[in-house]
């Protein structure tokens, strides 16, 4: 028997919006007819279909273990074999019932490690910089509370100078910024435009408006720096009846262990606990302020994080020896994650499949699904 392997991407009978799953179920009966439809009886070719669900931040409640019953259901009645690879993150508060077709997956330690350890044109940071007295802030899309409001108070204490940044407003971006964050006058906010742009990130993929999706990035920027300041994407989910705001790994943390960096999370209270019982040192211990992510007011707690930014310089003379371990200690750990990530696809990978590049999987099939970034060639 060979299989051919169907990517299919569930998230849209998962997701909700105003009050209705984007995609009813029975619409998944089409497409299982529309698969079936290519094969017949006597062929040796086996359909195999996985059902991918690895959008970021998702918390699988009763209702959505319900959705995932009646999508097995439908398999099974055209008698197709499938497995679900889910979002795994929060795989400890999900409410699905477990399967031996259920696959909780780190998507986004999987990308970082073919986007870096395992990518034959990136190159990776070697070892950690001591010696630079600069940090790194890669943002991403600035129309984020904690991203927008840190960049302004380094830019009003003149401090942008101690750290290599990168800076795109976009336009779409603007009136958000001014209505919810920033409530500077029309001159100050032209002068604050204009002084912070600064473009770090690359446009690999060539579109007139500029997207990066952390990958390719200039190492460069890693190895003339010596600590990162990361602001993380900001997941809120339905959780018990209330919004919770949860702290989630991307590939904004997962990129800066994989170039050696020590870092200083500006995130909702929460994140740095998140990142230590993932099993990473987090190095608070030797900040002026360790316990800065645990400050509820947004801007007291920027305020302390800048406060940590500012004597990053005077912390790691004073404890080089100790944050290299870290830094370490975080880089096998990542790796021990990306190999634990690999063995849960294994039972997928190891099945005998056709070697027609459309229907035939790898991990790079798994990794680009989600998000298609093309292989980057320098």
């Amino acid at each position: 028997m060979i299989y051919r392997f169907h990517l299919i991407n569930v998230h849209p009978y998962f997701t909700k919006s105003f009050g209705s799953f984007l995609k009813d179920v029975d619409q998944f009966n089409e497409e299982l007819i529309e698969i079936k439809r290519n094969y017949n009886t006597d062929s040796e070719l086996t359909p195999f279909l996985i059902l991918m669900d690895l959008m970021e931040g998702r918390v699988y409640d009763q209702e959505l273990d319900e959705v995932l019953q009646r999508i097995r259901e439908l398999t099974s009645v055209y008698q197709i074999q499938s497995c679900f690879l889910l979002d795994g993150d929060f795989e400890h508060l999900s409410k699905i019932q477990k399967q031996n077709d259920i696959i909780y997956s780190n998507y986004m330690v999987l990308s970082t490690f073919y986007h870096t350890i395992l990518s034959t044109t990136q190159k990776v940071n070697k070892s950690w910089n001591h010696t630079s007295s600069k940090g790194l802030y890669l943002p991403g899309k600035l129309a984020r509370p904690h991203r927008i409001n840190l960049l302004a108070k380094l830019w009003k204490r003149g401090l942008l100078d101690k750290i290599t940044y990168s800076c795109q407003i976009l336009s779409d971006e603007e009136e958000i910024i001014r209505s919810n964050f920033l409530k500077y006058d029309d001159e100050t906010f032209a002068r604050f435009k204009m002084e912070v742009a600064n473009l770090l990130d690359i446009n690999f993929l060539e579109k007139p408006r500029f997207e990066s999706h952390g990958y390719p990035y200039d190492v460069n920027n890693y190895e003339t720096t010596s600590f990162s300041i990361i602001t993380e994407s900001d997941f809120a989910v339905g959780l018990n009846g209330e919004v919770s705001w949860l702290p989630k790994l991307t590939e904004k943390t997962y990129r800066t262990i994989a170039n050696k960096h020590p870092f200083i999370h500006c995130w909702y209270p929460g994140m740095v606990q998140r990142t230590e019982r993932l099993g990473f040192k987090s190095f608070k211990e030797y900040l002026p302020f360790p316990n800065y992510n645990e400050i509820e007011n947004l801007h007291e707690r920027i305020n302390v994080t800048i406060e940590n930014i500012k004597n990053f310089e005077s912390i790691k003379n004073n404890f080089t020896t100790e944050i290299a371990k870290d830094v370490e200690h975080n880089f096998q750990k990542f790796l021990t994650l990306c190999r634990i990530e690999q063995t849960k696809l294994q039972p997928i990978l190891s099945l005998p499949q056709t070697q027609d590049p459309g229907y035939h999987i790898t991990l790079r099939g798994f990794v680009h699904f989600m998000f298609p970034i093309p292989d980057f060639k320098p």
